[in-house]
């Protein structure tokens, strides 16, 4: 499943991976400001940044489990890249701020940990790895984007296309073409927290490629949880840094138009505008019927009876049990007992 934020939106999802989507870009907005602002920020400022991430990344495993396997090394990164840049005025409570949130994070939501139960076993390889054209048709923007703006890195140091080679010999070849990138964001002195949300993102999809979480998807799909809960924080990842990586560029180069600060407000504005008026003029592609958050409404429709007789058995006021027969995941069984409210024995 390759299912990216857009289409989660449209297609109305309130599963637990678009729903941790805004916890994700909150974490993401924290790390940015920690980067930009540490070395200006006072020790209460500190305290409270140190804070908001902490509860931030302690509410992943309670909203979407997948999230914190991901957002942790992000978060290690961050902050060890943070003590390098001020490595030369580093204090002793900025260590105990940063040394204090993974623990700080824990405490938090200690009685859920305590009693959390998880169902994803062992890592294991990867011996089917993507189709390259099919990984290209999900991720290649991004990865257009970025070797577009490392055209000059690539001209100075071309020997580093080289670490291609072992992914695309052992078969990878879809790593291998996110490695080209992630190796030129790896190799810039001059990196910014842009480089790292783009490498980190690249990284994800490397790892999705070699590696995948054995859970109880089976044979036939044994990727599909990994790739499906990775990606959407990939693509959250590497979105925003090629959105503010080209905005950079264009801020930056002789050839780009120079707009006034009122100019630029207006634009903005705009821009704002569209997004959120957006949703109101679109309306999402649907097989039949109107949209609704009423899910007996297609009984009522396509089968009537049923309707009629789960509305029934919603006036009982007994302590009945129903028996249903099931008959696997997507299919019409079971939705008797999905409606009433009344206990229910689900048989083969």
């Amino acid at each position: 499943i390759n299912e990216f934020p857009l289409f989660s939106f449209i297609w109305g999802d309130v599963h637990a991976h678009v729903v941790s989507i805004f916890n994700q870009v909150f974490l993401i907005f924290l790390l940015l400001y920690a980067w930009k602002r540490w070395g200006a920020l006072g020790n209460t400022a500190k305290i409270v940044l140190m804070a908001l991430i902490a509860v931030s990344l302690g509410s992943m495993p309670l909203i979407n489990t997948w999230d914190v396997l991901l957002y942790a090394p992000l978060l290690l990164i961050t902050a060890g890249l943070i003590v390098w840049r001020h490595r030369a005025s580093i204090d002793r409570p900025t260590w105990a701020f940063l040394l204090a949130i993974p623990p700080v994070s824990i405490l938090l939501y200690l009685p859920f940990y305590l009693q959390l139960v998880t169902h994803t076993g062992a890592v294991a390889l990867v011996t089917r790895p993507s189709d390259p054209l099919e990984f290209l048709w999900v991720n290649g923007i991004f990865i257009a984007i970025f070797i577009a703006l490392l055209v000059p890195d690539i001209r100075r140091r071309p020997w580093l296309l080289l670490a291609c080679l072992p992914f695309a010999v052992f078969g990878y070849a879809a790593a291998a073409i996110a490695v080209i990138p992630l190796v030129y964001l790896l190799a810039r002195s001059n990196r910014d927290f842009t480089e790292i949300l783009a490498a980190f993102g690249l990284a994800i999809l490397i790892a999705c490629e070699l590696v995948y979480l054995k859970d109880n998807m089976g044979d036939t799909f044994f990727r599909m949880n990994t790739v499906f809960k990775c990606y959407l924080p990939a693509w959250l990842m590497l979105g925003t840094a090629a959105f503010a990586m080209v905005g950079r560029q264009l801020h930056t180069s002789a050839r780009a138009p120079a707009l006034s600060p009122k100019a630029s407000a207006c634009l903005t504005v705009i821009m704002l505008t569209i997004l959120f008026i957006l949703p109101f003029y679109v309306n999402p592609p649907v097989s039949h019927g109107s949209g609704t958050l009423d899910g007996l409404a297609f009984l009522e429709s396509e089968h009537p009876g049923d309707a009629g007789a789960i509305a029934w058995l919603r006036t009982l006021t007994g302590s009945e049990i129903i028996v249903e027969a099931e008959k696997g995941d997507y299919s019409y069984y079971s939705r008797v007992s999905s409606f009433p409210g009344i206990p229910a024995i689900i048989g083969q």
